[in-house]
């Protein structure tokens, strides 16, 4: 079904792919997933190519059940999910900036709390700074045009946001990141909740780097001292 897939794509849709995380015992298809372009196909034989690609796109599907399958894999009809929209429009560059500004912030305390704590269930903030994260996604997208933005707004303001809105998401544990990719939302409700999450997360790692403080003074030389 995957390479069929993956004929079909090249064939019919210019290379472009949905891809849509499987889950067990589901009824239907998930809500959304990601574009995925192909960049380079090498086939090694019948069964078997290897594939470059690289994500393009929020997607949403229009209809919750497949449309058709064809040799194996699902047709389905998807439409893309815009960065900037109603709810970006009516905040503004200048306060989409602002609360951009907080997920920076709060991803860079994750990752300090997780270096001295030792705990990454959440996701991995400490080993590779955001804005690492942010200039490989821009490489990456460099040439996928930004449907949605007004004339009046400057594109690589709002392209920088969405780079760093995907490259925190990208840090996520892998349950919260499908979580959020199956749900797709524009850049202003997805930095909101990226901001909620890793909220909660500097919250559980501010108490657990407490509790193992508290303990080390329990444990300390004086405490069996009368």
């Amino acid at each position: 079904g995957t390479l069929a897939a993956v004929d079909y794509a090249v064939a019919w849709d210019g290379g472009v792919m949905a891809c849509l995380p499987q889950i067990e015992d589901a009824l239907g298809l998930p809500r959304g997933g990601t574009a995925i372009e192909i960049v380079d196909l090498l086939r090694w034989s019948d069964d078997e190519v290897m594939l470059k690609v690289r994500g393009a796109s929020l997607l949403q599907l229009v209809a919750k059940h497949p449309s058709r399958r064809a040799k194996g894999f699902v047709v389905a009809m998807l439409q893309e999910v815009l960065e900037w929209g109603r709810f970006e429009a009516e905040a503004g560059i200048n306060a989409l900036e602002g609360e951009l500004a907080t997920l920076e912030h709060l991803f860079g305390e994750c990752g300090e709390l997780q270096r001295r704590t030792n705990l990454g269930a959440a996701g991995d903030f400490g080993r590779t700074a955001l804005s690492e994260r942010v200039a490989s996604v821009l490489q990456t997208t460099d040439t996928v045009r930004m449907l949605g933005v007004p004339s009046g707004i400057d594109e690589s303001r709002v392209r920088r946001a969405a780079a760093t809105s995907h490259a925190a998401l990208a840090a996520l544990s892998v349950n919260q990141r499908m979580k959020l990719l199956v749900q797709p939302e524009s850049l202003s409700l997805r930095i909101k909740h990226l901001n909620e999450y890793l909220g909660k997360v500097r919250s559980l790692l501010c108490a657990r780097l407490a509790m193992g403080r508290a303990l080390d003074e329990d444990d300390g030389p004086n405490s069996g001292s009368s």
